[in-house]
Parts: structure tokens; C-alpha cells; sequence
């Protein structure tokens, strides 16, 4: 018996509801976007109410984690990262889409966030047609 593709496994659509294969008319940048934001917003689910989500670029020669406060793209090729580091000072990563490797962490909830992430990216999601 052949082995399966996760592909296959799950049906050509990925976690989060995503399809595998991009859209035809979705930039590259664009759909990484999506796709990230559907994981965010999954990983944000398991959190507590004083937990939000982190990330830490996983390529970075030191071992940054940062609170993720929004995510945006730059068609055709670069994602935005913007949060801010454990000191509270903003940062912002610009990243092309092939070189992204991130690890997801959970984080304390800083005194002065506003909304989890995944709300905003939700409600930005829903704004957008979903590709079939």
C-alpha cells in the first residue's frame, strides 16, 4: 500500500480550513499571510486570558521572542511583522515569504495590550473571501 501525502491525509485543505494550493489570483505574499494568521488564530485558542501569542524567527542568530501584535503583507513577496520585544520597545520585521521559518510561543500579556491578535486578524479574514 502507497503511503499518503499529508496532503491527501487531509483532504487538500490545511489546518486553520485553508487549501493547500494557493488560488490562482493570491499573490505569494498574500497567501502566506492568510495561512499565518489561520495558525495564529488556532494557537490563540489554547491560551489563557493573561496569555497572548509570541513568536520567535526561528533563523534569528539570537533567540528573540517577541509579543506578535499584527501581521500584514507587501504584495508580492514580503511579510510585516510588527510587536514589540520583551522590553516593550516596538519592532517591526520585514520578511520574504520563502525565508519565514517561526516558532509560535505563548507570552505573559503585557499590562498595556489592546485585543489578542487573532481577534483583529479574524475579523480582517472575514472581510476577504475565502478560496474554495
Amino acid at each position: 500500500m502507497a503511503k499518503k501525502t499529508i496532503n491527501e491525509i487531509l483532504g487538500g485543505v490545511r489546518p486553520g480550513g485553508v487549501p493547500a494550493a494557493p488560488p490562482p489570483d493570491r499573490n505569494p505574499a498574500e497567501w502566506m499571510y492568510e495561512r499565518i494568521a489561520r495558525q495564529i488564530i488556532d494557537f490563540e485558542k489554547r491560551l489563557s486570558a493573561d496569555e497572548e501569542v509570541g513568536g520567535r524567527f526561528v533563523a534569528s542568530p539570537r533567540e528573540v521572542v517577541f509579543h506578535i501584535k499584527d501581521i500584514d503583507y507587501w504584495n508580492p513577496d514580503i511579510l510585516i511583522f510588527e510587536g514589540t520585544d520583551a522590553d516593550g520597545r516596538p519592532i517591526q520585521l520585514l520578511q520574504h515569504y520563502s525565508q519565514l521559518s517561526m516558532l509560535l510561543c505563548t507570552v505573559r500579556k503585557n499590562k498595556d495590550s489592546g485585543p489578542k491578535i487573532g481577534f483583529n486578524l479574524e475579523g480582517r479574514l472575514k472581510k476577504e473571501p475565502t478560496p474554495e
